[in-house]
C-alpha cells in the first residue's frame, strides 16, 4: 500500500476538514497511486456511495470504518486503534494524517508518518509543538505539510527542519463550478446579493453581515450550520445547512462573496479557506479579511478587496466600491476565476505525490515510487 490516509471527521457531517480529507484521497485515488481512507465509524444505514455523491464525488473511494477512530478515543490519543494497526501502519509506505493527536500517538510507538497542520495556535497552547517539531527533527515525522506559508514559517521558527516542509494550501473542484452563469453586474449595481458559505459565528463576522443588513446595502444570504445566534432581519436570510455538492447553486445566486474572518477565530493565524477558493472558482465578486493567510492567496484589488477585520466602516465601504465601480468589480470576477485554476484538488493531490516521491506517468498510472 503507498498511501493510508487516516481521518477523524465522521461521514455524516458536514465539515470543511472532511471536505478537504474526501476531495484530498479522490483526488489521489485518480491518479492511481494505492490510498486507503480509514475515518471514525458511519452512522448505521448510511449510504456511503451516496454520502460521496454528497460532496460531488462519484468514484467508488477505498473507505475504511473503525470505532478506534471516534473522538471518544481522542483523550487517550487513539491508542487502541494505534494497538489494532500497528502492523499494518508500519508496513505502508507512507502514513498521512492531519490530526495532532494521531500524531502522538504515532510517535509514541514509532511509527513513521507525514502530519498536516491546519491549527498551530492551538498546537502551542495544548503543548503539543515540541513533540511534534522534536519527532519531524529525528524524522519519525517525515514531511510537515502546512496549510498556509503563514503556519509553514511559524513551525520554522519553533525549529522544524524547512528542508522537509512543504505548504499544502486547500483546494476546489473545478468542475463543480464549470456551469456556473456569470456575474449578473445590472443587479449588483441594483440590490446585491451578498453571500457568505459556511459554519456561522460571531469569529466568522456575524456582527458584520447583520450590520449590512441593517443599512440595506443588500440581500444578506447565511448558508451553513449557525454556532451563533442569527438576528432577524428582513434583508438577512439564513438558508441553513446543505450538502456540499449544492454549494456552487447558491454561489450561482450571489454577486458578491463576503468573508469576515475575524481576529478572534482560533486558527486565524494557519487558515487557507475551501470557501475562499470556491468563491474564486464561482468567478464571484470577493471580499474578505485582510490577513497573512488570505495574502498568500489573493491580492488586493486584484483577486478580491481585503478589508480590515474588525473595520465594520471598511467592509461597508468595500461593498459600495464594487457596487460602484463595476469595471474593478468585472477585474477582480475573471482575476480570481483565474487564479484558482492552480489551487484545484487535483493540482494539491499531485503536490503530495511528488513530495511522497510517488511517481505517476503521464496517464495518471503510478509507475514506481521511492522510499519515505
Amino acid at each position: 500500500m503507498d498511501i493510508v490516509y487516516l481521518g477523524t471527521s465522521r461521514i455524516h457531517r458536514n465539515r470543511a476538514n472532511l471536505v478537504q480529507t474526501l476531495h484530498t484521497v479522490a483526488a489521489i485515488h485518480r491518479l492511481k497511486v494505492n490510498i486507503k481512507l480509514y475515518l471514525p465509524p458511519k452512522k448505521s444505514g448510511l449510504d456511503v456511495k451516496k454520502r460521496l455523491e454528497d460532496f460531488g464525488i462519484k468514484e467508488n473511494l477505498p473507505v475504511y470504518f473503525s470505532s478506534f477512530l471516534h473522538s471518544r478515543w481522542k483523550r487517550l490519543n487513539y491508542f487502541p486503534f494505534i494497538l489494532i494497526y500497528k502492523k499494518m501502519l508500519k508496513r505502508t509506505k507512507h502514513v498521512y494524517i492531519r490530526s495532532p493527536q494521531l500524531s502522538l500517538a504515532l510517535i509514541k510507538y514509532r511509527i513513521p508518518h507525514h502530519l498536516e497542520i491546519h491549527d498551530v495556535d492551538t498546537l502551542k497552547k495544548e503543548k503539543w509543538l515540541y513533540p511534534i517539531v522534536h519527532a519531524h527533527r529525528n524524522r519519525l515525522i517525515n514531511w510537515l505539510f502546512p496549510i498556509s506559508l503563514s503556519a509553514a514559517n511559524q513551525l520554522v521558527n519553533y525549529g522544524a527542519d524547512k528542508k522537509r516542509i512543504k505548504v499544502l494550501p486547500s483546494g476546489v473542484d473545478l468542475s463543480l463550478f464549470n456551469t456556473i452563469k456569470p456575474v449578473n453586474f445590472d443587479e449588483l449595481k441594483k440590490v446585491p446579493k451578498i453571500f457568505y458559505i459556511g459554519r456561522i459565528s460571531k469569529s466568522r463576522g456575524l456582527k458584520i453581515f447583520e450590520k449590512v443588513a441593517r443599512l440595506n446595502l443588500g440581500e444578506v444570504n447565511l448558508v451553513g450550520e449557525a454556532e451563533d445566534t442569527i438576528s432577524c432581519d428582513s434583508n438577512l436570510k439564513y438558508h441553513g445547512p446543505v450538502v456540499h455538492r449544492r454549494v456552487p447553486k447558491y454561489y450561482e445566486q450571489s454577486h458578491i462573496i463576503l468573508l469576515p474572518y475575524q481576529t478572534n477565530l482560533e486558527h486565524i493565524n494557519s487558515i487557507s479557506p475551501i470557501k475562499l477558493f470556491e468563491a474564486m472558482a464561482s468567478g464571484r465578486a470577493i471580499i474578505v479579511s485582510n490577513i497573512p493567510p488570505v495574502r498568500e492567496i489573493v491580492t488586493h484589488e486584484k483577486e478580491a478587496l481585503l478589508v480590515d477585520p474588525e473595520d465594520e466602516n471598511g467592509w461597508i465601504e468595500a461593498i459600495e466600491r464594487l457596487k460602484n465601480d463595476i469595471e474593478l468589480t468585472k477585474k477582480i470576477c475573471e482575476n480570481a476565476k483565474i487564479k484558482v485554476q492552480k489551487y484545484s484538488w487535483e493540482e494539491r493531490a499531485k503536490k503530495i505525490i511528488r513530495t511522497l516521491n510517488l511517481k505517476v506517468d503521464p496517464n495518471g498510472y503510478k509507475t514506481s515510487s521511492g522510499a519515505s
